[in-house]
């Protein structure tokens, strides 16, 4: 072996060896926006959301720290959006009903847990991420098959007692306000 490749060689054997570095990391679009690749058309009741935790010593706690975040961003989108559908309803029965009667619809805290309780049953897992500092979860919450079907069984149960019942108009300004709901949510 000549002498500049022996020198060559033990000089990269002796030194120190370099930190690794990441030339580049790119997360999914999903990470920094839930609503990414949503279709107004398509996913119109479909509703998203991105829940993150720090990653520390032990990968499964980041994973149901963010899981847990992801869900609780789930659950209050759950609970405004009852509540988006109780205030359309009302506006759009003011005339048919007393004020009390009104507030009787809405239902109570109990009820609208319930109602979040049923929504929540479809929620999936669509997407997992991680970098050197977080730890990422991507949810999805298909709200037409869920949560509108059990806001509109509750308040049919409720109107049931008024001798009245949900209207196809009525579903489809329910659908509406929903579809509006999710769209102004996922468009921010």
């Amino acid at each position: 072996m000549k002498p500049c490749l022996l020198l060559l060689a033990l000089a990269a054997c002796s030194s120190a060896p370099e930190t690794p570095t990441v030339m580049e990391l790119r997360a999914p679009a999903w990470v920094g926006n839930a609503g990414a690749g949503w279709d107004a058309q398509s996913d119109m009741l479909v509703y998203r959301v991105t829940g993150h935790a720090q990653l520390g010593d032990e990968v499964r706690v980041a994973q149901a720290q963010a899981s847990k975040a992801a869900t609780t961003a789930l659950r209050a989108f759950c609970t405004e959006a009852v509540a988006r559908l109780q205030n359309a309803y009302a506006q759009r029965s003011a005339e048919l009903f007393t004020p009390d009667a009104l507030a009787a619809l809405s239902g109570d805290k109990d009820s609208v847990g319930r109602i979040v309780d049923a929504g929540m049953v479809g929620a999936r897992n669509i997407g997992e991420w991680s970098d050197d500092e977080s730890y990422f979860v991507w949810l999805e919450l298909d709200a037409g098959a869920g949560l509108l079907p059990a806001y509109e069984a509750d308040l049919g149960q409720r109107l049931a007692a008024h001798s009245r019942e949900l209207t196809a108009s009525d579903l489809a300004a329910l659908r509406t306000e929903l579809a509006t709901f999710i769209a102004q949510r996922l468009r921010r």
